[in-house]
């Protein structure tokens, strides 16, 4: 037991530490560079501060609850923890989803979108998004749940009804997945068509073919990555919270097992919002010739002075407090010393 919990709790520390730099550094660049925010996304922003609630938020009380065994805090902590998680996972999912839809207008309606014209829209769209995720799961204050939160139980949980429960899975969970499928899906349907159009065009289709391909990966090279990633992270925890639903009544009825494995998927579901900024923007060539270009120029900023220079500017002022002396003591300019 002892050595399953060391292992859970450096998993969430990593986890911390990891989602912590990456997503605050990937805001930061988008604050302080003008072609940082000219590559990226907003709707990547809104996703980097969903993410940053799991470690300064989310993942340090399951750190805690983890490390001491028990819930040890009262009614109100209990149902800010769940308030907490869900607003967090429902916020980054959905940012996700609208991620992957301006993606797609970018590239079927390249005429229509214009991120400076459409600011108001991403701006509402964005206020929608968040005012979803905090309205969807301020169900945990609500009296018709029936909360074990007491010192004798020694865990915080909730005997959600089961129709509350597949509503919040299907349009957190869901819906926003089916809607990626479907958008990437139809991303390589039309990909592969223009391959095979060109291809046809050319007289070497094995050659346009295989130019062509190289060009389409270039241009959604992240398309499989991004789909893998979060099925990967979310799907394990979603099907197995709905198993236990389906099963159990309430988390004191669960298996022990059921409790270890449940941690460890919880892991899982965190490292996506790690490993987001890193698929999301630091795979963008845009973006990252954009961070370059920042690094480069704060690095010259703050670069040492040279050591000529540095022996130039003691020469100068030494020259200049010789030539004061002088003037003020009187004393002829032939007997200063001219090694300077």
């Amino acid at each position: 037991m002892t050595g399953y919990i060391y292992s859970i709790g450096f998993l969430y520390i990593i986890l911390i530490l990891g989602n912590v730099v990456g997503n605050a550094g990937f805001i930061v660049l988008f604050l302080f560079s003008r072609k940082v925010r000219k590559a990226v996304s907003i709707f990547m922003i809104s996703l980097a501060i969903a993410d940053l609630a799991f470690p300064l938020i989310v993942v340090p009380i399951h750190l805690n609850n983890l490390i001491s065994g028990t819930w040890q805090r009262g009614a109100l902590s209990c149902r800010l923890r769940t308030f907490a998680y869900l607003v967090a996972a429902s916020s980054s999912i959905l940012s996700f989803c609208c991620v992957t839809v301006e993606r797609y207008i970018r590239i079927f309606f390249p005429m229509r979108y214009n991120m400076n014209e459409n600011v108001k829209r991403v701006s509402v769209a964005i206020a929608v998004l968040w005012l979803y995720s905090f309205g969807s799961s301020a169900f945990v204050f609500a009296d018709f749940l029936d909360w074990s939160h007491t010192p004798l139980s020694g865990v915080c949980s909730h005997a959600l009804p089961m129709n509350l429960f597949l509503a919040l899975f299907v349009l957190t969970y869901c819906v926003p997945l089916t809607v990626m499928f479907v958008l990437y899906d139809h991303i390589l349907k039309i990909s592969r068509r223009h391959r095979k159009q060109i291809a046809h065009v050319s007289g070497n289709p094995a050659t346009t073919t295989k130019n062509s391909t190289k060009r389409a990966r270039k241009q959604h090279p992240t398309v499989f990555m991004l789909l893998f990633h979060f099925v990967a992270c979310w799907l394990p925890i979603s099907v197995f919270s709905l198993v236990l639903k389906t099963h159990y009544d309430s988390q004191l009825a669960w298996p022990k097992w059921t409790g270890h494995l449940y941690q460890f998927l919880n892991v899982l579901a965190f490292s996506n919002s790690v490993l987001n900024p890193f698929i999301y923007g630091y795979t963008n060539s845009h973006f990252k010739a954009a961070l370059r270009n920042y690094i480069s120029r704060r690095s010259a900023k703050v670069s040492p002075i040279p050591t000529q220079s540095i022996a130039f500017v003691v020469r100068s002022r030494t020259r200049t407090i010789l030539d004061t002396l002088v003037t003020r003591l009187d004393i002829p300019k032939s007997d200063t010393p001219k090694s300077f």
